[in-house]
């Protein structure tokens, strides 16, 4: 019911009236994936941690944003809507194709989320502290942590942080890498996906996964967050829990 309201809403979200500007109507093969970002969208408007860290975030810019990114205007989507509104058969068909691809998208999300669990790998390291407390300007985000690594494998990072609104960091994220004491030098470095850290007062779980079995790395690094500011005489709000690097069980190398 809910999905067929956002369907039914766009009109009324995104445009003022039914007026066509052209009759161009959205191919099926990309209208499926059009609606699918639709629907996604859709959710992360409804979200409260994500309006709580986009707080000027509404449905009819996320729409138009989507529409953007596949090509079309709103007039077009809208076009498209009124020819299928008299052809109930076809757009059922076009939704449950929708639908399918959302449940395909979620069970992956879930297989991955499962598979880089904490109880499927073997711990290698995690840091002294449970809990990190930053608060002030006095106080200094944790120097960057690092230690050796003594085989190759899948390693994943989890993290679960929360940086506030009244933290002045610019671009605060996560970094980490592999590198080789004898070269450490950026261009000689394999480093997983840097990650940002947005602010709210949520607290947010981080799973950050990266493939190492060359041998010429002998080292991990881990910068939290890493951040813009030229100096760091500026107001922390941050606070960092269950920081632990651990080695996929029975990965293929």
């Amino acid at each position: 019911m809910r999905s067929w309201l956002l369907f039914l809403s766009l009109s009324f979200i995104l445009f003022s009236c039914g007026q066509k500007e052209n009759e161009k109507l959205i191919p099926r093969k990309k209208l499926v994936p059009l609606l699918i970002d639709m629907h996604i969208a859709d959710a992360l408007a409804m979200n409260h941690t994500i309006n709580d860290q986009f707080k000027d975030l509404d449905s009819s810019r996320i729409y138009s944003s989507v529409l953007k990114k596949h090509g079309y205007s709103k007039e077009e989507l809208l076009n498209t809507m009124d020819y299928y509104s008299s052809r109930p058969e076809k757009i059922t068909s076009i939704y449950d194709e929708v639908f399918s691809e959302l449940s395909l998208k979620a069970e992956e999300a879930k297989a991955t989320r499962n598979k880089y669990h904490a109880s499927n790998t073997d711990i290698i390291w995690k840091s002294e502290k449970p809990r990190y407390i930053i608060t002030g300007k006095k106080s200094q985000y944790p120097p960057p942590f690092e230690f050796p690594l003594d085989s190759g494998g899948i390693y994943v990072l989890n993290a679960s942080v929360k940086i506030t609104d009244e933290d002045s960091s610019l671009n605060p994220r996560i970094t980490a890498y592999f590198f080789s004491q004898d070269n450490d030098v950026p261009q000689h470095r394999l480093n997983f996906d840097k990650t940002p850290l947005p602010k709210s007062r949520y607290t947010r779980e981080y799973i950050l996964v990266q493939k190492c079995i060359d041998s010429s790395f002998t080292h991990m690094r881990i910068i939290i967050p890493e951040y813009d500011n030229e100096d760091t005489a500026f107001y922390k709000q941050t606070e960092i829990y269950n920081l632990r690097v651990g080695r996929l069980k029975n990965e293929e190398k």
